[in-house]
């Protein structure tokens, strides 16, 4: 064998030996990354689950629904439509009109905490009806947060420019 070919011979073998080094490298950063990885994992399915139960338990307190004036010969011959907001209000939750129509007699009553939480529920379910915005408002102006009150009816009126919430933001202001 000449030098040349020896020269070679060596540098397939460094070659080799640097690619093997690698390779076990990398499988032992698998490894490492593998066993690391998995107690974080738990933690985060064991995060979701109690998320889970959480929401699972404000469902729960919202079960016992008021029906509006409702008397059973109407319940009978409602029928109802099935639409793709049925559907995802079919987790007991209850509708829109529910919701507002809530807001609204707790209002009057003036039982401002419960209006203000009955009209955030309306208000999750359609946020460009400015009526539970402005039950919001008016529930957080008699708490007296007024500052928040306007805050609340700015945010709307930034999205959607209603006549109603800036006469009203200007009541607000002047009081």
């Amino acid at each position: 064998m000449t030098f040349y070919e020896l020269e070679k011979e060596c540098k397939k073998r460094r070659f080799k030996v640097i690619v093997l080094l690698i390779l076990i490298l990398l499988f032992i950063a698998g490894l490492v990354f593998y066993f690391q990885k998995k107690p974080f994992m738990k933690k985060q399915i064991s995060k979701k689950i109690e998320h889970k139960k959480t929401i699972k338990k404000k469902v729960n307190q919202l079960l016992p629904i008021i029906d509006l004036n409702i008397t059973q010969e109407h319940k009978k011959n409602i029928k109802p439509k099935i639409t793709k907001k049925n559907i995802i209000q079919s987790t007991n939750i209850p509708s829109f009109k529910t919701c507002l129509n809530l807001a609204k007699s707790y209002f009057e009553k003036k039982d401002y905490k419960n209006a203000l939480k009955w009209a955030k529920l309306a208000n999750k379910q359609d946020k460009k009806n400015p009526m539970p915005w402005i039950i919001s408002a008016k529930a957080l102006y008699k708490l007296g947060k007024k500052q928040e009150a306007i805050r609340l009816l700015k945010i709307y009126d930034t999205y959607y420019n209603n006549k109603e919430i800036k006469n009203l933001i200007k009541d607000f202001n002047e009081k």
